[in-house]
């Protein structure tokens, strides 16, 4: 229990390793992971000992309507790793044209 509700536990819909741009990935779906009654899809990996954590969710009632956009958007998915004053960081780009069309608006940035 957590105060007077109780705790959710999440389902795991589906769990894989895949390739994107060559480089592997974990790629995961859950239901109610991370707020009720949403299923959120989860990418990660890591490259040069930097770790990389993508999430895409959508309302159960909604998800099976952008599930074919979230795919498009993930085998777009390009990780670089490059220096950032003396140290080394990831910058994962994603075409601009998924988020103005499908999603409503910038989310990523290159």
């Amino acid at each position: 229990m957590d105060g007077d509700r109780p705790l959710r536990r999440s389902q795991v819909r589906s769990l894989r390793r895949t390739r994107i741009a060559a480089q592997e990935w974990i790629d995961c779906v859950q239901f109610e992971s991370e707020l009720p009654n949403y299923i959120t899809r989860y990418l990660a990996t890591v490259k040069d000992d930097i770790a990389v954590l993508v999430t895409l969710s959508a309302h159960k009632t909604t998800y099976s309507t952008l599930d074919s956009t979230f795919d498009a958007v993930i085998n777009s998915l390009q990780l670089t790793i490059r220096p950032l004053i003396g140290k080394r960081c990831g910058v994962l780009s994603v075409p601009p044209r998924f988020f103005a069309e499908a999603l409503g608006g910038p989310v990523g940035y290159k």
